[in-house]
């Protein structure tokens, strides 16, 4: 007997969820999302910008906008490698994506599973994704051209997001402008569209702890 599926837009009338913007960056950000196609979230760790950027995609879809958000990653680690990590793709990309179900937990609750799918960068070739909020976090250590194939992925009434902090890049910039880092050319060349905008975070709007903003300072 074939197992019934869940019924996704009757779990998402159960989900309960809350946020409200902590910085002025994210009142704006909250404020172009909806209209906008393209928005890049730019600027210092501890921002908020991965959380604005979830609690705008979320919204939309408990809104029944968009029927699934897309969380997608660069499988990329900082310094020492671990090697190859046991177990399917799905546990190998699992310690990646961890602080995204995190976030996810603290802004909702009851939230079916089945309502955001996790994706690494580098599988994205081939798919479209249709009314579906795409999220691409940490764009910082993607490549030229992984990010013009991220942006190549959008199906009709979708949306896009994309956060980075392009001073903490893992990754050689190849990109056509010389830039320091990949994600800047490609903002530099779509920030000027229409459906476009670009909101640049600075380091005095922090939720971190206090020391978070003496180490950007000093580092």
């Amino acid at each position: 007997m074939a197992k019934k599926k869940p019924n996704t837009t009757a779990s998402l009338q159960e989900t309960v969820f809350h946020f409200k913007p902590a910085n002025p960056t994210q009142i704006k950000v909250a404020k172009d999302y909806p209209t906008h196609d393209l928005i890049f979230l730019t600027g210092p760790a501890g921002t908020g910008k991965t959380h604005c950027a979830l609690a705008c995609a979320l919204q939309e879809l408990l809104a029944g906008e968009k029927k699934q958000i897309l969380v997608v990653r660069p499988i990329v680690e900082v310094g020492d490698t671990l090697g190859f990590l046991p177990g399917t793709v799905e546990e190998k990309i699992s310690p990646y994506f961890d602080p995204i179900r995190r976030l996810i937990k603290r802004l909702t609750y009851k939230l079916p599973e089945e309502a955001v799918l996790f994706q690494p960068l580098a599988y994205m070739r081939g798919d479209t994704f249709e009314d579906t909020v795409l999220f691409l976090d940490e764009a910082q250590n993607a490549t030229y051209s992984q990010l013009k194939m991220f942006l190549t992925r959008v199906g009709n009434n979708s949306k896009v997001l994309i956060s980075c902090d392009p001073e903490q890049t893992d990754v050689r910039p190849h990109n056509p402008d010389n830039t320091s880092c990949d994600i800047l050319s490609v903002m530099q060349r779509l920030s000027p569209m229409p459906t476009a905008c670009t909101h640049t975070f600075t380091e005095g709007e922090s939720l971190r702890h206090p020391l978070v903003r003496e180490v950007l300072k000093r580092l």
